[in-house]
Formats: structure tokens, sequence, C-alpha cells
């Protein structure tokens, strides 16, 4: 039979396939050593026993493709896009190499060095980066790891909305870029602990010099003729960070999904700068401007997928925003605000329509110290006969797509299956530096609320939202993967 490895799985010995194929997620884990045979063979059963329908000439097993199943370790050379395609970098492309090993102490090592496709630059420095990580896990399971990097990379402003993918296909396609980015270099530390493959902790430590970065003029298929939408400027200087993030998960399994019931995400992060130069802005975009320059952020997410009969209930709440360590009072530096609107997580919305700014500095698409938000939707299947055979089969062999993939932090695939029929609702609000977000949410005018209907296929959907109140128009959206 063939073996499918999701993310997560993890062998403790060794795995022998035979009459089929092995398809392992490079976050499931083998301890021991791989061998296939994909030869089908003709079986009979006799009582408790199989024999084989006919004698078949034997072969000593091989492991195929060494390269890929190597028990203790593999060398690889890493040539690709880093990244998705965007209005200041074009499609940034990456050359390097990485090793990995594995046993009860496993690491990475990788190191690669990044190309620019973007035109005009004002030198060849311009055009370049880097990135180099390794990391050590200790125990089953990386109980405990280790890790380190340096880098010369551009950074997203906001990259909790869309994901990679989406940005770059509408950059691409359609000449419209939906984050804002920075360049960062630096260097940074971590220590992680999981107790358990449900629950993870972080701490790490880096020192940045962040600086603001223009928009280039990449090649896309349409509206050549037009503009980019300008890149702002940040807060540019040398920052020291500090961050601790919690990931907890609790897999709940039906006949259907092997999907986490809860999920929760946060982050904390202190930052410091001594040598920060702000961008100029209206009093009630910037806020007050300490002596020392020293803030807080933290991000929490937290979602429920809930199994009703056939179909199934997915909530989310959100709150991300400022928490100043004592004695101070400034706001995060402008690449760390926030902001809200479509196609994501608001699609009701325009695209930027919630970032606490003036309208007539036009510095920042976010700018926001506070928001939060609720995400409610329903989604149940549409049973058309062209779909009943392979729909079964896609949700036996976890090809629904609620499986845990959606949710790995290095990135989301795409699939397809379905129809699905999605019914949603989203209400969030967003805060300056005045007045604060709890003003704004018990205000009669700090709410904003939008309605609309999807249909799935696998992890691409089209949705279609409108705005509560006023006469707002009803606003399609396109999207690669399912919106939480």
């Amino acid at each position: 039979a063939d073996v499918e490895l999701r993310p997560g799985s993890r062998v403790g010995g060794d795995l022998i396939v035979v009459g089929g194929g092995l398809s392992q997620d490079p976050a499931a884990r083998i301890v021991g050593d791989v061998d296939v045979d994909s030869r089908r063979i003709d079986i009979r059963r006799e009582g408790e026993r199989i024999e084989l329908e006919r004698d078949i000439p034997r072969s000593p097993r091989r492991r195929t493709d060494p390269r890929r199943y190597a028990p203790r370790g593999r060398t690889s050379i890493l040539l690709g896009a880093e990244g998705t395609y965007n209005r200041v970098e074009g499609l940034p492309y990456r050359g390097g190499a990485r090793i990995d090993w594995r046993g009860a102490f496993n690491g990475r090592i990788e190191a690669v060095a990044i190309a620019r496709t973007a035109e005009p630059f004002d030198s060849i420095l311009d055009n370049l980066g880097y990135r180099v990580s390794g990391r050590f896990g200790f125990g089953e399971d990386r109980l405990f790891e280790l890790g380190a990097s340096a880098y010369d990379v551009i950074k997203p402003v906001e990259d909790w909305q869309l994901a990679d993918d989406e940005v770059g296909f509408a950059s691409f396609l359609l000449r419209r870029d939906y984050r804002d980015y920075y360049g960062q270099r630096g260097v940074s530390g971590y220590v992680s602990v999981s107790p358990s493959p449900s629950f993870r902790i972080t701490g790490e430590v880096a020192r940045d010099d962040e600086r603001s970065v223009a928009a280039r003029d990449p090649w896309t298929l349409s509206r050549r003729s037009e503009p980019w939408r300008p890149n702002p400027g940040i807060d540019e200087g040398r920052f020291i960070h500090f961050r601790a993030r919690l990931e907890y998960h609790s897999r709940g399994y039906n006949r259907w999904s092997d999907m986490p019931r809860w999920l929760f995400r946060g982050e904390w992060e202190v930052g410091y700068s001594n040598d920060v130069r702000l961008q100029p802005l209206p009093w009630n975009v910037r806020g007050p401007v300490p002596e020392r320059f020293k803030y807080g952020r933290v991000f929490l997410d937290l979602r429920r997928y809930q199994p009703i009969g056939s179909g199934e209930l997915r909530i989310r709440a959100l709150v991300a925003g400022d928490l100043p360590p004592e004695g101070s009072s400034a706001l995060p530096p402008m690449q760390r605000r926030l902001s809200l609107g479509g196609p994501d997580p608001l699609p009701g919305y325009r695209f930027g329509e919630f970032t606490c700014n003036d309208p007539n500095a036009g510095l920042s698409t976010a700018a926001c110290r506070e928001i939060a938000l609720v995400q409610v939707e329903y989604r149940g299947g549409l049973n058309f006969s062209v779909f009943d055979v392979d729909r079964d089969w896609a949700r036996s062999a976890g090809g629904s797509g609620q499986g845990w993939k959606q949710f790995r932090p290095d990135g989301e695939r795409t699939w397809f299956d379905g129809p699905e029929l999605v019914l949603f609702a989203d209400g969030g609000a967003a805060s300056g530096p005045l007045p604060p977000l709890l003003v704004k949410v018990t205000s009669s005018n700090g709410l904003r609320f939008d309605v609309g209907a999807g249909l799935e296929f696998g992890s691409l959907g089209v949705y279609a939202a409108r705005a509560l109140g006023g006469s707002a128009p009803i606003r399609f959206t396109l999207r690669l993967h399912q919106r939480f």
C-alpha cells in the first residue's frame, strides 16, 4: 500500500513500504532506515496468513533516493525562490547549501545568498542579501532546541493576513501588492522547549539594523503602465529585540478530520533603541516621543474548530497591540504597527481602510497601535455526484485539507477538493495613539462588521462579502488558502 506521512508524524524505528510509494512531509520524522519497493504484489488470505498469489523473483531491499530518505543526514543544494514576488524585490532568488542530520542529536545548517530581480537598484549591494542559520535539537521530537542566524533580508510589515503566495500572485498578475516592506540586517539566537508535540515555548533575542526601502518597478503580467503603490518609510535605527512565543494545539479526531480542535499562538516582544530616526508623522499618528525609545508589543491568536455533523464551525479571536514596558510610553515603531481591511481579514472593506493614519500624510498603510478581531464561519459540503467518489476518498485519506498542514509555520499548500459552502461574519476595531481601543470598541462607530458567503474547492475559494451599514458594495475575493 501507499504510505503518507503528514506533518507531525513520527516513526520510531525502520519503515518498510512494499507494493506502494512513500509521500513524506518535511515536518515528518523517521528515526530508522527507510526501504521502499513499489512493485505491486498479488496476495491471497489463508486464514490469518497472507500468502503470495504467485512466485516473484526476490531481490534485496534497496533504499530509494538516498538524498531524501538518508537515515542519519543529507546535504542539499538550494536553488529557487526566497520568499514571494513583491514590488521591492521582484522575485528574490536564493542559492546555497543545507546540511541536515537526525538522531538523538539533530540539526540543520543552512547558508544562502539572495539575489533580487527588481530594477532599478542604486548599487549591486542593494540587489544582494544573505541568510545563514543553524539549529540544533536534543531529545526525541526536538524536545529542546537551540538556534542562531545572521541575515540581510527584506521583511514584510504585516505577514499575518494574506499568505505569501497570495501576495505574490496578486503582485505578479494584477500589480497589486498588499504588503509593505523594510530592510533588516542583523543576528539573532533562540531557545525552544517542546514538552509535548502540541506545546512549544520559544525565547529569542535579536540585534537588528532596520532601514526603509523603496518600491522598484518589477515586471507584471497586467497594468504595466500603472505605477506601483509607494512603499512607506519606517522608523530606522538599531534595535535590540526580545521575543517570547507560545504555540499550542489540541488535536481532535473524527471520521473526516485530524485537524486541531484548539489552536493558540501568542508572541510578546520588547524592543530598545538608542539610535532611532523617526518618520515625520502627525502627533495623532505618532503619539508622544520619549527620550529613550523602548516599546512593547503583544500578538494573541486563538482559534476553535468544532465539527457539527458533516459541517464545521470555526471561530477566531485575535487581539494585538502595544504593551509598553514599565516606565515607557513609546508606541511601537511604524514597522510594528497594525491595520485592518480587505481582502483579509475583513473582505467586505477596501484594502487599508482602517490604518489609523492621516490620509493627507500618506506615509504608512499600517499605523494602528491596537486591533481586535473576531471571525466566525460555518462550512458544509455540497454533494454533487461528480465529486462523491473523489471526496470520500480524499476525506478518508486526509485530503480534505482539514489537517495540520494548513497551520504549519513554514507556509501553506494548495490542494483541490469540494465544493464546500462557507458562510461567515467578521467584526473588528482598530485604534491609533488616541483614543485607546477600549473606547473604540464600546463606541457606537468603533466596531466594523461584514458578512459574506463563498465556495471553496479545497484550499481555493471564491468569496463575496459586504460591509454592514451604509451603501457599501459587494466585494469579491479569490483566495488560494482558506481564510483561517
